[in-house]
């Protein structure tokens, strides 16, 4: 047990929704990054229990965390069997709070704020995005937006502390959130000295939202300049086919321990996403001493340092996205000082740091309700 850490701290029991059904991160290759917050809650504050309605039973080798395999209803989406087992679990395990995250939709957020009403359990929320902006990119039915916005209000209500990962985030959701940002392992993803392999790097799904085709666009105009300038990819989704370009190397998915290899061995990370609530790789290739390349989105003011961590791009602008790619894969020096702020910068984002600050809002929570 951490010094400082007494059996009271350590009292709380944490039943957790997860985002996405756990074969998913496995599928992703980064369950191991996802049941980090678990087990460090588990040391923290006390046993964690992961509801996981999967096709695939997933399970846990760490102590203090358990995983709930549940198999999912006929249906897509099993909401409602979400709510049930939450419900009947926060009974069971004798849940001290409800944990759960969510992206834009707010559903599963909206979800777990209920239950925890309903079973006088309080709830934690992390919001990880906003609607509007996947609803204009992404989503397509018309009844989504007022479900969507109806989810939206319900977790706000019933939330009984909430984190944004962004101060953008925060003033798009709920103005009473915390801002706790994403974490990285700054011992894990460090600077290297070897030499580079590939010009480029993106990390991330391969989802519209995320506009693989415009990085493929921007790419190729970045080849005109340079003709040997290649770009890696590592990740999965609906675009692989538009990978199928001269210069670019298609890894598909890679494990989250294997990425600090990748990062190392690329000079610049590349994104062309349209919309980011906060875009952890951004994050992991600054830890890693990697300069960013990407559109002008608000939350990049937030987590990276424009002209001195990153090169921003007009929205959209291909031609602008290429020629700030090109400037910096000609100008070693320029690399080099972005690579030296730009691990500076990631420790404020370190693991540990975040983690115990979020721990402490926890708790703090938890003694309030228990008054």
């Amino acid at each position: 047990m951490p010094k400082g850490d007494s059996l009271e701290k350590r009292k709380h029991v944490c039943l957790m929704l997860p985002g996405d059904p756990l074969s998913i991160y496995k599928k992703q290759g980064n369950l191991g990054q996802f049941l980090d917050k678990p087990i460090y809650y588990a040391d923290k504050l006390g046993p964690v229990f992961i509801l996981n309605i999967d096709k695939e039973e997933i399970f846990s080798q760490n102590e203090g965390v358990e995983i709930i395999n549940l198999r999912p209803s006929f249906l897509p989406r099993p909401f409602h069997q979400q709510f049930i087992n939450l419900f009947k679990y926060a009974k069971k395990t004798k849940a001290s709070f409800i944990r759960a995250p969510d992206g834009g939709t707010f559903v599963r957020s909206a979800i777990a704020g209920l239950v925890s009403k309903l079973c006088g359990v309080p709830s934690v929320i992390s919001i990880h995005g906003y609607y509007e902006d996947l609803w204009n990119i992404e989503y397509r039915g018309f009844l989504l937006k007022p479900i969507f916005s109806f989810a939206k209000w319900l977790t706000g209500l019933t939330a009984d502390l909430l984190f944004a990962v962004s101060s953008h985030t925060k003033s798009e959701t709920y103005p009473r959130a915390f801002v706790v940002p994403n974490y990285v392992n700054t011992n894990l993803f460090t600077p290297s000295t070897n030499p580079k392999k590939y010009d480029l790097l993106y990390v991330g799904s391969l989802r519209e939202v995320k506009s693989i085709p415009l990085l493929v666009e921007a790419f190729a105009k970045v080849r005109k300049k340079i003709p040997n300038a290649t770009l890696f990819v590592a990740g999965y989704g609906p675009f692989e086919k538009a990978l199928n370009q001269p210069g670019i190397v298609y890894q598909g998915a890679v494990a989250h321990k294997e990425l600090p290899c990748v990062y190392a061995a690329s000079k610049i990370f590349v994104t062309a996403t349209l919309s980011e609530s906060f875009c952890m790789p951004v994050i992991e290739a600054q830890a890693s001493g990697v300069p960013v390349v990407a559109f002008d989105l608000p939350v990049f003011h937030e987590n990276t340092i424009p002209g001195e961590t990153s090169l921003l791009a007009r929205y959209k602008d291909t031609d602008d996205l290429a020629d700030k790619i090109i400037r910096l894969l000609l100008d070693r020096e320029k690399r080099e000082a972005m690579s030296r702020e730009a691990r500076k910068f990631s420790l404020k984002f370190d693991k540990r740091k975040v983690l115990d600050y979020e721990i402490s809002l926890i708790r703090q929570m938890l003694k309030e309700k228990s008054k």
